[in-house]
C-alpha cells in the first residue's frame, strides 16, 4: 500500500490515510493534473482467495456511480487496475464535511431536530430516487454511507449496489449489508428498489428517535426486521407531528410490494407532517388514484403475520436482485469516503416546508431562505463592513437579534411578507430590474414569478427536469433565464411567460447565469469546468471559455460589459474579455474553492468569496490583491458590494452575514 508522500497512477500523491477496511484503504490524494483534492479507494486483492472478483467487483461499482450525475450521489471520476500486482484504484470526490453518523455522535441523545432531520433525509431519498431511476439498488443505505460535501448530504460506498436488470452478484467476504437497515427480504437473500425503502424508513427514525429500532444480537436483530412491528416513534419523542408514525410504518412494512416508490416519498412525507393526529386515514390515499375501495382503510401492516392490504405501489414488474448469502458485519462495512467529522460542520438545514422571506428595511431590500445563513437580520449576525478598512473588532458594526426589542422584532415578522408554494427548497432568487417582480428557483424543478407589492404568485414555469441553479432577469426587463442540473438554460419571455428557447450545450449540471448589462449577452457556468458565452437574440453559442480545472460555480458580468468573471472549485477567479473571449487574468490566493465573485458598481473593484472562510478584494486594473477579510468561521458563500461602492456584504456558512 502507498505511503503518505507517495504518486500513484502518475499524478495522485498521497495526503494521509482515511479509513481502512476488508482489503482496501482509502487515502486523500492531491490530482496534480486537475489540481484538486480527492479520495482514492485502494483494494490490495493480492491475498484474497480469488483476487479476481475483488477487482471486477471494484470495477463493478465504477460503471455502476460513474453514470449517476446527482448533487446527493457521491462523484466516481475514474478506476484503474493493475493485473500484475492485483490492485485497484476507484479515484472518487473527496466528502470533507464527514459523515452523517458522526453528526448524530455529536448531537444530545444522538438524535435531531425536527427540521434538521428532514431536511438530511428529503436529501437522502432524491439521491436515491435519482439512483433508482438509473436502475441502480444501494442496498447498504445507513448514516456511515451519508458524507457532506460542503454542509451538503451525499451517498456514497456502492460496493454492494446493483443495476437491476444484471444477474451480476457481488461476493466479497464479509460485505452484505449492515444488519440495522436490512429489509426482511434480504435476510433471504432477494432484494429489490423496495429494500432501499425501508432503510430509509429505518434511517429517519433513528436520526429523530436517536437509537436503532431494533438491537441486539445479529440473530435477535433479523428476528425482529421479519417479524415485529416498527416501535412507536413518539415514545421516544413525544414532540414529533403524529403523522410520522403511519409514514414511517409505511416505508417499513414487511412486504416490499406494499412499499411506495422514492418518487412518492416526499410527497408522503409533506402530508405525514400536517396530518391531523386523530385521522385514521392512510397518508398515501389523498393524492392520485388508488386501486382501494375504502379510502379510510388502515394500510399499516402493524403485524406482519396478518394479511397484508394490497398497495398502490406494487411493482409487479420490477426485476429482483438476487444476493448471495455472504458473512455479515455487526458493526457496518468499510466506508470508501468515510472520514473524521472536521470543524465545518454541516449548513443548517432549511424548515420543512420552503419559503421565501422578502423585507425592506428603508431602501435596502433584503431576501433569504428559512434556515439558511443569507441575508436576513434575524437569522442571527448581521455586520456591514465599510469597503476600504480591513475588518477588525473596532471598525465592525454589530446587530445581534439578542438585542432586538420585542416590538422590533414584531414589527420586522409582520411586514415581511413570506412567499410559499414551492414543494422542495428554493435555492435562489433574483429581482427584476425594476424592483416590481421576484424570481424563484427551486429543488421541485419549476420557478415561479412572483409580485412583491402583493406577494400573490403570478406563474410558475416548467419545462427543466431538474433542480433550478440560477435565475436572473435580463437587464431590460424582458427575459428571465434559468439554469439547472439537467445542464440546460431556459429563457423565458417575461411578459408572455413563453419558453422562448432552451440553450444546451454543458456536459454537466449549470450552476450560474447572468444577463450582459445590455442584455445582449448570456453567460453560463457549469459543473464541467466551462464557462460559455451565448448570444440572446439569436441563441447561439459564441464561445465556450476554457482555462478552470474544476466546476465553476459563478459568473459576473463587469458594470461596462467588457469584462466577464469566473468562480471556480479550482481555488481561482479568472477575467475574460467578452468581446474576444481571451483571459485576462488568473486572480490566485484562495486556499480553497470560490463560491461568489461580484464587481463593485463603477467596475474598479473585484470581491471573491471562498471555503477559506475568507473573502478577497481585487483591483481590476492592476489585477493586484488589495484586502482579505477574515471574520467568517465558515465557508463564504455569496458577496454583494452595495450600491454607493463604500459597503461590502457576505454570506457565510456560519450562519452570519457581514
Amino acid at each position: 500500500m502507498p505511503n503518505v508522500g507517495d504518486k500513484i497512477l502518475g499524478r495522485y500523491q498521497i495526503i494521509k490515510e482515511l479509513g481502512s477496511g476488508g482489503f482496501g484503504i482509502v487515502y486523500l490524494a492531491y490530482d496534480e493534473k486537475l489540481r484538486r483534492r480527492v479520495a482514492i479507494k485502494v483494494i490490495s486483492a493480492a491475498k484474497s482467495p480469488d483476487p479476481d472478483v475483488v477487482l471486477t467487483a471494484l470495477e463493478k461499482e465504477a460503471f455502476t456511480i460513474a453514470p449517476l450525475r446527482h448533487p446527493n450521489i457521491l462523484k466516481v471520476f475514474d478506476w484503474e487496475v493493475e493485473s500484475e500486482e492485483k490492485k485497484g484504484y476507484l479515484i472518487m470526490e473527496y466528502a470533507d464535511g464527514g459523515t452523517l453518523e458522526d453528526v448524530l455522535k455529536q448531537r444530545l441523545g444522538r438524535r435531531l431536530k425536527l427540521d434538521e432531520a428532514i431536511y438530511y433525509f428529503r436529501e437522502i431519498v432524491q439521491g436515491v430516487n435519482n439512483a433508482h431511476s438509473n436502475n441502480v439498488i444501494h442496498f447498504d443505505l445507513k448514516p456511515q454511507n451519508v458524507m457532506f460535501i460542503e454542509g451538503r448530504p451525499v451517498i456514497g460506498d456502492f460496493g454492494l449496489a446493483q443495476v437491476i436488470n444484471s444477474t451480476q452478484t457481488l461476493d466479497l467476504n464479509g460485505i452484505m449489508g449492515t444488519p440495522y437497515y436490512m429489509a426482511p427480504e434480504l435476510w433471504e437473500k432477494k432484494g429489490k428498489k423496495a429494500s432501499d425503502v425501508y432503510s430509509l424508513g429505518i434511517i429517519l427514525y433513528q436520526l429523530l428517535a436517536g437509537e436503532h429500532p431494533f438491537t441486539g444480537s445479529v440473530t435477535q436483530i433479523m428476528a425482529q426486521h421479519l417479524t415485529k412491528p416498527l416501535p412507536i416513534l413518539l415514545t421516544k419523542n413525544p414532540n414529533l407531528p403524529p403523522g410520522l408514525q403511519p409514514f414511517l410504518e409505511n416505508l417499513t412494512t414487511k412486504d416490499p410490494n406494499t412499499r411506495p416508490p422514492t418518487d412518492k416519498i416526499l410527497e408522503l412525507l409533506d402530508k405525514a407532517l400536517t396530518l391531523d393526529a386523530n385521522s385514521n386515514t392512510a397518508i398515501y390515499l389523498d393524492f392520485g388514484k388508488s386501486n382501494l375501495a375504502n379510502p379510510t382503510q388502515n394500510l399499516i401492516a402493524r403485524n406482519p403475520l396478518q394479511g397484508q392490504t394490497p398497495s398502490p405501489y406494487t411493482e409487479s414488474s420490477q426485476v429482483q436482485a438476487s444476493i448471495p448469502p455472504v458473512p455479515i458485519q455487526t458493526q457496518g462495512n468499510f466506508s470508501s469516503t468515510t472520514v473524521p467529522l472536521l470543524s465545518r460542520s454541516p449548513s443548517q438545514p432549511p424548515t420543512t416546508k420552503p419559503k421565501i422571506i422578502v423585507g425592506r428595511m428603508g431602501n435596502f431590500v433584503s431576501f433569504g431562505f428559512i434556515g439558511l445563513a443569507v441575508i436576513f437580520i434575524l437569522l442571527g449576525l448581521l455586520i456591514l463592513q465599510p469597503f476600504g478598512k480591513s475588518q477588525t473588532a473596532d471598525t465592525t458594526t454589530t446587530l445581534r437579534s439578542s438585542t432586538l426589542t420585542p416590538t422590533l422584532y414584531l414589527n420586522l415578522q409582520n411586514s415581511t411578507p413570506i412567499l410559499t408554494g414551492h414543494s422542495y427548497a428554493v435555492w435562489t432568487v433574483a429581482f427584476s430590474p425594476d424592483g416590481k417582480y421576484l424570481a424563484s428557483g427551486s429543488y421541485d424543478k419549476t420557478v415561479k414569478l412572483w409580485d412583491v407589492n402583493t406577494a400573490k404568485e403570478l406563474y410558475t414555469f416548467k419545462g427543466h427536469s431538474d433542480s433550478i441553479t440560477s435565475v436572473a432577469f435580463s437587464p431590460d426587463g424582458k427575459y428571465l433565464a434559468s439554469a439547472s442540473q439537467d445542464k440546460t438554460i431556459k429563457v423565458w419571455d417575461v411578459s408572455t411567460t413563453k419558453e422562448l428557447y432552451t440553450l444546451k450545450g454543458h456536459s454537466y449540471a449549470v450552476t450560474s447565469i447572468a444577463f450582459s448589462p445590455d442584455s445582449k449577452y448570456l453567460a453560463s457556468a457549469s459543473q464541467d469546468n466551462n464557462v460559455k458565452l451565448w448570444d440572446v437574440s439569436t441563441t447561439k453559442e459564441l464561445y465556450t471559455l476554457k482555462g478552470h480545472s474544476d466546476s465553476v460555480w459563478t459568473v459576473a458580468f463587469s458594470p461596462d460589459g467588457k469584462y466577464l468573471a469566473s468562480a471556480s472549485q479550482d481555488k481561482t477567479v479568472k477575467l475574460w474579455d467578452v468581446n474576444t473571449a481571451r483571459e485576462l487574468n488568473t486572480f490566485t490566493g484562495h486556499a480553497s474553492y470560490v463560491r461568489s465573485v461580484a464587481f463593485s458598481l463603477d467596475g474598479k473593484y473585484l470581491a471573491s468569496g471562498s471555503d477559506d472562510n475568507s473573502l478577497k478584494v481585487w483591483d481590476v486594473s492592476t489585477t493586484k490583491e488589495l484586502y482579505t477579510f477574515t471574520g467568517h468561521s465558515n465557508a463564504v458563500t455569496s458577496v454583494a458590494f452595495s450600491p454607493d461602492g463604500k459597503y461590502l456584504a457576505s454570506a457565510s456558512q456560519d450562519k452570519t452575514v457581514k
